[in-house]
């Protein structure tokens, strides 16, 4: 079926010491969102995946480090739609040629590109998530745990959100260290890891970013081609 590679099938086991590991994707562009959790061997399963279906071949990419270089492709087919994702479940499998291990990071990966819409890194349960990850769920529940609803999280109220969380983590989240972290601090350490200026903040607004985002792949596509053109222009006066 779709978004299913070689490997998924019968004798798909679970022995394999990075089962059970999840990913929080941290947002670059097109309002990609959710959390990959490796459940066998050879599947991964991207929960409450939200992406606004645009950009320009699209696939999910595998990658053991960064910067992103030799990738694996996870998804034989472009994950692109009409409409796009909202929160839904996005199944890819893991070729019986490639082993875990080479896939410590995932990406919703633009080929043509080689751009990152939206990655994280690989950590087991009980393990604490990498900073930008940690602002990533906290914004996205921020509502929700902001129990007193004065506009800000406690550690209490954080903690609530997160299974692993420390007080360094905390320090780390609040900026300006008043004891309380707010979604400008969190977007402050989204938009640090990721060189963005501004896209975490636009990512809420999906239809905004939607168009934004396919007018920056068409610049690209047109510049592109205006390139091209000029390279013939100049063979044709030299010829």
């Amino acid at each position: 079926g779709e978004g299913e590679g070689e490997g998924e099938g019968e004798g798909c086991g679970t022995d394999n010491s990075h089962v059970g590991e999840e990913a929080v994707l941290i947002t670059n562009a097109h309002n990609v969102s959710g959390t990959a959790h490796i459940v066998d061997n050879c599947t991964i399963e991207i929960r409450n995946f939200t992406y606004d279906g645009g950009g320009i071949n699209v696939r999910v990419y595998g990658f053991a480090e960064k910067p992103f270089t030799n990738g694996v492709n996870l998804s034989p087919d472009d994950i692109r739609r009409d409409g796009g994702y909202n929160n839904e479940t996005l199944t890819v499998s893991v070729p019986d040629t490639v082993d875990l291990d080479a896939i410590r990071y995932i990406s919703i990966w633009c080929v043509p590109v080689s751009a990152s819409f939206g990655d994280g890194r690989f950590v087991a349960p009980g393990q604490a998530l990498d900073v930008a990850a940690q602002a990533t769920v906290l914004l996205g529940a921020f509502a929700n745990l902001d129990l007193d609803n004065n506009g800000t999280l406690s550690f209490l109220e954080a903690s609530a959100g997160l299974s692993v969380f420390a007080n360094a983590d905390f320090t780390t989240l609040d900026q300006n260290s008043d004891g309380e972290i707010t979604e400008q601090e969190l977007n402050a350490v989204i938009n640090e890891a990721t060189g963005n200026t501004g896209c975490a903040l636009l990512s809420k607004n999906s239809m905004l970013s939607g168009i934004l985002g396919s007018v920056a792949d068409l610049f690209l596509l047109g510049f592109t081609l205006l390139v091209l053109g000029a390279y013939g222009a100049l063979g044709r006066q030299t010829s």
